[in-house]
């Protein structure tokens, strides 16, 4: 019986038929053109302007006379009294 099952077996295997495999067609790759390396211009040097001559100093603003902020008394913060337990023997 199981002989019978794996004949059976090797026979539906060979009845499938392969799926042919397409083989991808290798695509040639394009050789890139050497650019040709552009020929650096040469820069002028710039003549060198003077600097801005310094501003005027500005004037000084009239002082301001400082406002006196009401000193606050910072309030004690009460500690509440420790609970001491006596242990009673």
């Amino acid at each position: 019986m199981f002989n019978k099952r794996e004949s059976n077996f090797e026979e539906d295997f060979n009845k499938i038929t392969p799926i042919p495999i397409p083989t991808p067609t290798p695509t040639p790759t394009p050789t890139p053109t050497p650019t040709p390396t552009p020929t650096p211009t040469p820069t002028p040097t710039p003549t060198p302007t003077p600097p801005p001559p310094p501003p005027p100093p500005l004037p000084l603003p009239p002082t301001l006379t400082p406002i006196p902020t009401p000193t606050s008394t910072p309030t004690p913060i009460s500690t509440p009294p420790s609970n001491t337990t006596t242990s009673s023997t």
